[in-house]
């Protein structure tokens, strides 16, 4: 019995791999965490090299985070379905550049979903009020 080739797509690499954008998400998390320690710091801080260092600080972690927020933006830029998808939830009243990052990458099956799939994944599809009152075990609702 012969089996038929596969036929593979070929796959453009992006640079530091498909978990790029994960671990660039990552790092900005754990700069926003900074960036609030320092701050808090800051208000409680009464020598005057200590605020100077905090400033420091402070004006370190915001430059790495427009670095990291401008990388994610390259990466996304350079995929046009992407680039789409984050047109679309820019668009969207509330949700802004970095919320839309993080839907992007933490949800990829965004990616592939219809409106109605996104709608009821986020519990904003009308259902019935048979299904409304099934258990919470059994809807898939939380």
């Amino acid at each position: 019995m012969i089996s038929a080739p596969l036929t593979l797509k070929s796959q453009t690499k992006t640079e530091g791999g498909a978990k790029a954008p994960v671990t660039m998400m990552t790092a900005r998390r754990g700069l926003i965490k900074d960036h609030v320690t320092v701050r808090t710091r800051m208000q409680t801080a009464t020598q005057k090299l200590l605020k100077h260092h905090l400033k420091e600080r402070l004006a370190q972690v915001e430059k790495h985070l427009e670095q990291i927020d401008q990388a994610i933006m390259d990466l996304i830029t350079k995929d046009t379905q992407l680039t789409a998808q984050f047109d679309i939830l820019t668009s969207i009243p509330g949700i802004s550049r970095v919320t839309a990052f993080s839907m992007l990458i933490e949800m990829p099956e965004l990616r592939t979903m219809t409106g109605k799939q996104a709608a009821y994944l986020a519990e904003l599809a009308p259902i019935s009020t048979w299904l409304q009152h099934w258990p919470t075990y059994a809807s898939g609702r939380s």
